[in-house]
């Protein structure tokens, strides 16, 4: 028998979070409980739970801040009720049928894991986005170590049971959490499955972005430490790539292009099997070589200036 959970962890997020619910008093499937974890607000979102309590099944707890989603997810978890559980960040919402497309699938399948695609909402580095989340091939950690994570988080569906096996969210130390989530249920071999479907809206915003990509390096290399992948080197080129395109891009987004420019060049140095990851790399090369251009002229405007005088 189904039970189904959603977790949602929030911090400063009322406006958002009140989207989300309302996504959720929508849903066409109504078979399930939400667990929404506050992580320290200084907003208080108390009354914004008071008024779905009359169309959700709703609970509530507020927690000091931890910094992270992670332990606002495990608490979340330990307290529900279902065997399936869905996240759902505050400031993504889900399309009406998702919960009823979720558990028709789960109903006709015998996957460990269920996810779908998230159109995204708002723009990255000017270029309008349509979708994240794909299907991972046979070779699914090859995939994931090559290509990224394909599964956004706001789209998953996970049996309980396979979170407890591998000790739910890792809260220690600074990760980004959903990819390392991933990464270890796919090393222990749980079944994913994709629903080719944009179910729910990704929201790109424009809080922090410079702290967020700090933290996405940090988080990004300890990924790697923590699964042993990393000194020594035990990852194929493409992964190897990724690796560097990832920490690259970060910088760029940082606007530290010299930086960028040197994790990009070794990205490319590694791509050369991977023509679309090839592509994608020399866009963002020559992007930033032309940004470095423009710097230095800037830097030098004066010594120019004076020079055409």
């Amino acid at each position: 028998m189904q039970r189904h959970s959603i977790i949602i962890p929030t911090y400063n997020q009322t406006e958002d979070l009140n989207r989300a619910l309302s996504s959720l008093v929508l849903q066409t499937y109504k078979e399930f409980e939400v667990i929404v974890i506050d992580d320290g607000s200084a907003v208080d979102n108390y009354d914004v739970i008071k008024s779905f309590e009359k169309n959700l099944n709703i609970r509530f707890c507020k927690i000091d801040n931890s910094g992270s989603p992670a332990k606002p997810r495990n608490i979340g978890i330990k307290m529900s009720y279902g065997n399936w559980i869905s996240f759902l960040d505050s400031d993504d919402w889900w399309h009406p049928s998702r919960m009823e497309v979720i558990s028709q699938t789960i109903a006709n399948n015998d996957s460990d894991i269920y996810y779908h695609k998230l159109l995204l909402k708002k723009m990255v580095l000017g270029f309008p986005l349509v979708s994240i989340g794909s299907e991972l091939g046979t070779n699914s950690i090859n995939d994931f170590l090559t290509y990224g994570n394909s599964v956004p988080n706001s789209s998953l569906c996970i049996r309980k049971s396979c979170l407890e096996n591998i000790s739910l969210f890792a809260e220690k130390k600074p990760l980004i959490e959903d990819f390392d989530l991933n990464l270890r249920l796919l090393k222990n071999k749980y079944r994913y499955h994709f629903i080719n479907k944009n179910l729910g809206f990704y929201w790109l915003g424009n809080n922090n972005i410079s702290k967020t990509s700090k933290r996405n390096i940090l988080g990004f290399i300890n990924v790697y430490k923590k699964n042993n992948l990393i000194k020594p080197m035990i990852l194929s080129r493409g992964q190897q790539s990724y690796y560097y395109y990832y920490i690259g891009t970060q910088f760029l987004i940082l606007k530290h292009y010299k930086i960028s420019n040197k994790y990009l060049i070794k990205a490319n140095a590694q791509a050369s099997p991977l023509k679309l990851m090839k592509y994608k790399i020399y866009f963002k090369l020559l992007f930033v070589k032309i940004q470095i251009f423009r710097c230095f002229l800037y830097e030098n405007k004066n010594y120019y200036f004076n020079n055409l005088i």
